[in-house]
């Protein structure tokens, strides 16, 4: 059974470094669960650092959270 990541969902500021570190990732140095969460308080340069597979990951997952604040706008005027 998979035991996600206790997220603090009011957090305001990018991961440390060493919270950075501390993130569970396999024998390949692959992010091992919750990459989608986590990605959100990585710092440019952290992502930077991720495997070649995790990074692509990420940017899939900014461009989908890129998407979706234009159909926002689009549909609610925001700025």
């Amino acid at each position: 059974m998979t035991k996600f990541t206790n997220i603090d969902w009011e957090r305001t500021e990018k991961y440390t470094d060493a919270e950075f570190a501390a993130i569970k990732r396999n024998a390949d140095g692959d992010v091992c669960t919750d990459l989608d969460v986590h990605h959100i308080w990585m710092t440019s340069a952290q992502k930077l650092r991720l495997t070649g597979d995790d990074q692509s990951r990420v940017e899939y997952y900014e461009f989908e959270l890129d998407y979706l604040k234009e159909q926002f706008k689009a549909e609610f005027g925001a700025a």
